[in-house]
Formats: C-alpha cells, structure tokens, sequence
C-alpha cells in the first residue's frame, strides 16, 4: 500500500475529512490533499504531524522503502551523490563567494551518507569555505601591498589583482578535480564516468 492510500485508509476509517485532518495536524488543507494525490512526499515532521493526527504509529505509514531498511545509500548512489556534490563547486566560477553554500544545501538534505562518505562531504565544504577565506584575503593582502608601494615606494610596481584570482581559481579548480578522483576511494567503486 502506498503512502497516500495509507493515510487515506487512516483518515477515512476515523471518519475525517480533508480539512479535519488538516486542522488536527496544523496543516494546510492543500498540503493534505496534494500528499493523498500523491503529488507531494511529505518531510518527516510533516509525516509524523499527520500520523499523530490519525491516532496511528509512525511506523505504520512511514514511506521509506524497505529495500533499504538501514536508512543509508549503498555504494553507486553514493558514489553518484559525491560526484554531484562535487561538480557543484564548480559553481564558483559564477558565484565565488557563496557557491560552497549549494552543496552545503544539498548535503543537508541527504541523510542516508553512511560515516566516510559524510566526512568526505563535509570536508569538501570546509575547503571549499576556506578557499573563500583565503581568496579574499589574497585580495586584501595585493590591496594592502598596492597601498603601501602606492604610497611609500615609487609607484612604479602595483601588483595586479588577475594574477591572484587566476593563481586562487587555477588552485580551486585543482582541489576540485582531486576530490573529484578520491570519491573512488571513500566509495570503493572504480570510475566509471
């Protein structure tokens, strides 16, 4: 039995309408009826709401599928989530600032990454968060030294600022493309790209 016709059982078995049901859960009577029509899969505070609602355990209408009974990715979903994860830092090409924050997104929304490859993840954001930091303070250290040679020394050498965003961008892009051939070794499966 799916999901919707669960708590459709459930709902009409109590008797309920759409909108008594929404009302006991403090939901939206459109939440309601867009998850017993199957256009939306509901969060699991959402799914616990209504299950509470309809005086039913969680368990009993709880949409994980059970193939995966443990909760976590086996190793080709893994695999393709960190690759994904990765290319999405390219994303600093456009975005430089903020571009760790799409993947730091999309980490928070998975939660079946078993322990290596959540560390992996999470240290992916990390650097990515300090290639920020120290890109900006590449900027501030070739404005301090343009200012001081503008200032004290003859004026004649300024220190050009495409020449620290090349040398932070060519970095970045080789600390992706690392990570992006270490995924092999936190999944344990060989690349095939």
């Amino acid at each position: 039995m799916t999901l919707p016709e669960k708590i459709i059982t459930a709902r009409r078995t109590l008797g309920l309408t759409q909108e008594e049901l929404a009302l006991r859960a403090q939901l939206s009577v459109r939440t309601i009826q867009r998850i017993e029509n199957g256009q939306s899969i509901p969060r699991m505070y959402t799914l616990r709401a209504i299950a509470k609602a309809l005086n039913v355990p969680y368990d009993e209408i709880d949409s994980t599928p059970p193939d995966n009974v443990s909760g976590t990715m086996d190793q080709s979903d893994t695999t393709h989530f960190l690759r994904i994860l990765c290319l999405s830092y390219f994303s600093y090409l456009v975005i430089p600032y903020v571009h760790f924050l799409i993947a730091q997104n999309m980490l928070r929304k998975e939660k079946r990454l078993n322990g290596p490859a959540l560390s992996f993840a999470r240290g992916m954001v990390r650097t990515q968060i300090r290639w920020v930091v120290l890109f900006h303070t590449g900027l501030l250290v070739t404005l301090a030294m343009n200012f001081f040679l503008q200032k004290y020394g003859n004026g004649t050498i300024i220190v050009n600022y495409l020449w620290v965003v090349f040398v932070a961008y060519i970095m970045n892009f080789l600390t992706i493309t690392g990570y992006f051939f270490r995924i092999k070794a936190v999944t344990g499966l060989k690349m095939g790209i």
